[in-house]
């Protein structure tokens, strides 16, 4: 069984003889404690770190699973979940049940509970920051490149904490296939695209490149993908169909979205430029801000009224200064 809502550890540890953490990165070490609760190993689906340990608890490959005996847990915490779901149905068939690491409630004390980090560098608590910051008391965003839609995601927590409200809504758009599956369980109140985005105003259809072990580096760009390629990482190519941001607003929303979130492996400038800001003023924007791009999307956002409220190693979270009191 794969759990798909929040369920609290204390209910589900007693059901389970063996609770096995797969992923050993930033993200296990970021949101693992031993007073949470006792893994008794992780897995390393690569097989590199086998025989090491973190925090004290050993890494195994992932044959130790097979020899495994009685009802078994293992807590995700990669963003790699499909491929890893696929490694462990070659090793067990029965008595595994699975669980991203952000759907397991965490409870220290009666009344006090762990807040799990879900977007690489603390993204969504600075964007739930700035929705608060506006005095918003509803939501509703564009999110273009989603990749996983919980780990690693800039707009979970905002879903979470807005998706009962009325007036929220959603919409994701993600051009890799990979990731489609996962988006519609853990997301289903979300509207889902399936395309990419582009600055071309006409659209069409593009070579999307799909990187099984490397999801968040996947891109419509050849010469980011080759780069890639030809340091020997595994490369699938789909036919993807693309719009211009502009359309896609057009498309899902009767009036411009308080927040867009946008991570587009390379093309995040393209979009933002081709972006019509004075149909579409979204209060907030987050996009991926590192050295090739920073220069000319800082320009191109104070250009545009707004002004950068937080910065993180990749991305910047911009506001727009007429609709901020606090300024």
């Amino acid at each position: 069984m794969k759990y798909l809502q929040h369920t609290e550890t204390k209910e589900i540890q007693c059901k389970y003889d063996h609770i096995i953490g797969w992923g050993t990165g930033p993200i296990f070490k970021m949101n693992y404690r031993r007073d949470y609760f006792d893994i008794e190993f992780l897995v390393d689906g690569t097989g590199k770190q086998a025989g090491q340990t973190v925090f004290g608890i050993p890494i195994k490959n992932e044959n130790a699973l097979a020899g495994l005996t009685g009802r078994v847990l293992i807590i995700i915490y990669a963003i790699y979940e499909k491929e890893i779901l696929g490694q462990i149905v070659h090793h067990m068939t029965e008595n595994v049940d699975t669980i991203i690491y952000p759907l397991l409630d965490v409870e220290l004390e009666p009344g006090i509970g762990v807040q799990q980090m879900n977007a690489k560098t603390c993204e969504d608590f600075l964007a739930l920051m700035a929705v608060r910051q506006l005095g918003l008391t509803s939501l509703s965003y564009l999110e273009i490149g989603v990749c996983h839609p919980v780990m690693r995601n800039n707009t979970w927590l905002l879903r979470e904490q807005f998706r009962m409200l009325p007036g929220y809504r959603g919409v994701l758009v993600e051009a890799n296939p990979l990731c489609w599956e996962l988006i519609k369980e853990y997301r289903p109140e979300d509207k889902l695209c399936q395309l990419g985005v582009t600055a071309d105003v006409h659209g069409g259809g593009t070579t999307f490149y799909a990187f099984p072990g490397l999801l968040g580096h996947s891109t419509f760009v050849k010469e980011l993908a080759e780069e890639k390629m030809a340091a020997g990482k595994r490369c699938e190519q789909y036919e993807i169909e693309t719009k211009n941001i502009n359309d896609i607003l057009n498309d899902n929303f009767d009036e411009a979205p308080d927040l867009l979130a946008l991570d587009a492996e390379g093309l995040d400038y393209s979009i933002l430029a081709s972006w019509d800001m004075e149909k579409y003023p979204f209060k907030i924007v987050i996009a991926e801000a590192m050295d090739t791009n920073d220069e000319p999307i800082r320009a191109l956002m104070e250009n545009r009224g707004y002004y950068e409220y937080a910065r993180t190693p990749e991305n910047a979270i911009w506001l727009r200064k007429d609709c901020n009191i606090f300024i």
